[in-house]
């Protein structure tokens, strides 16, 4: 025969391939979609990959005030034990 599945070729179905069920059932039904994804949904979908996680905090030793790491301290000023801007 042209054209059909492979074992068509041969003149007789498979027993498990002609009507499945039990086990077999589980393998063949798999779900689909009842309507397309529009483009902005996608999108949406995989940019919410991209969010920013809350920066990192630590104390400053002069002051114990939370700052940005490897910054100056926005409260005192100091920046590895000296003076980098005058906070009035």
């Amino acid at each position: 025969m042209i054209g059909g599945p492979p074992w068509t070729r041969f003149g007789t179905i498979p027993d498990n391939l002609a009507r499945p069920s039990g086990p077999f059932l589980r393998e063949f039904v798999v779900p689909v979609p009842k309507k397309k994804k529009s483009k902005s949904k996608s999108r949406s979908n995989r940019a919410g990959a991209w969010k920013l996680g809350k920066p990192a905090r630590s104390l400053c030793p002069r002051c114990n005030n939370a700052k940005l790491p490897h910054t100056v301290c926005p409260s005192c000023g100091f920046y590895r034990d000296r003076v980098v801007i005058d906070v009035e």
